[in-house]
């Protein structure tokens, strides 16, 4: 699920309409399917906002045809990736540059990024950056690491998105000691 606040954010940025954001993330995720399920239902992209998008430089049409426009033949830009998916490859190291390298369990010393770092960056972008507030998952990355919950290889980690447990945990306990704890 991408946060509400992040499309309002590319709604206003590339000054395009909901319908417009929608067809360029169908376009960008490759699910033409999802676009000829649209289509089935009697639903269609109207040419005049598959121009617009075309004239903002936020897609590509290489349809073979000007009287013929199928899904297939639009790309997105760098522009609208940017825009929309505003996390970056540097959002994946920092990631990884601050998950612990190894944990040690009953004694053995366990490796946890025993991962290609590059394809690790690369799906952190996809399926957790461009997804997920990023600060938030650094956070909760924090948060486990400063209470020694990681035992996990880094990709079964972020595939079991167990920083959405973290964010639960982190509303019950409390930021700073009690105050009697501050007395003593």
């Amino acid at each position: 699920m991408y946060p509400l606040d992040k499309y309002v954010d590319v709604l206003l940025k590339l000054n395009i309409s909901p319908i417009q954001v929608l067809f360029c993330q169908i376009i960008y995720e490759r699910r033409h399917d999802l676009l000829y399920k649209i289509g089935e239902e009697g639903q269609i992209f109207p040419k005049e906002y598959l121009d617009d998008l075309v004239t903002k430089g936020l897609v590509v049409d290489t349809n073979p045809s000007a009287n013929s426009k199928y899904a297939e033949y639009y790309e997105v830009t760098e522009e609208f990736s940017k825009a929309f998916y505003s996390v970056s490859t540097t959002d994946g190291d920092e990631f990884w540059k601050s998950y612990p390298p190894y944990s040690t369990i009953d004694g053995k010393k366990i490796t946890l990024k025993a991962v290609n770092k590059e394809e690790m960056v690369k799906w952190y972008h996809k399926h957790v950056g461009s997804v997920h507030d990023h600060k938030k998952v650094m956070a909760a990355l924090q948060f486990a690491k400063d209470r020694k919950l990681i035992s996990t290889r880094i990709d079964k980690w972020l595939q079991a998105e167990t920083f959405v447990d973290l964010w639960e945990m982190m509303k019950e306990t409390p930021t700073e000691d009690l105050p009697h704890d501050r007395i003593l």
